[in-house]
């Protein structure tokens, strides 16, 4: 996939901007912003667990006389595990989604 990628960044870009192909040189931009996307919300679900036991330890830390159901969030944690995964998936490639339409939007 790399390779790929880098036969397309270093051969077809500066050849489409070459041969003044705006609407190519565009479309592969517009297609290797989407990847990029695609690549930070896969990364950022790798750290999803830590990140809600982080969160988890601020909002006791917040409320301290919730101390006493922390371990009983912790295994509710745990125990959706996959179901927290899917629903964060979901989410950040939805934000991603909006957050590249209103960059392409602004472009127009």
């Amino acid at each position: 996939m790399l390779s790929f990628m880098g036969f397309i960044i270093y051969y077809f870009i500066p050849l489409t901007f070459f041969y003044r192909m705006l609407a190519l040189f565009s479309f592969l931009l517009n297609g290797i912003f989407i990847m990029i996307i695609f690549g930070f919300v896969f990364l950022a679900q790798t750290v999803l667990p830590t990140i809600e036991k982080w969160m988890l330890e601020g909002l006791l830390w917040l409320s301290p006389r919730d101390q006493k159901l922390k371990k009983v969030i912790s295994k509710n944690l745990e125990t959706h595990q996959p179901r927290n995964s899917k629903t964060s998936l979901l989410f950040s490639v939805a934000l991603g989604f909006l957050i590249f339409a209103s960059a392409s939007f602004d472009q127009i």
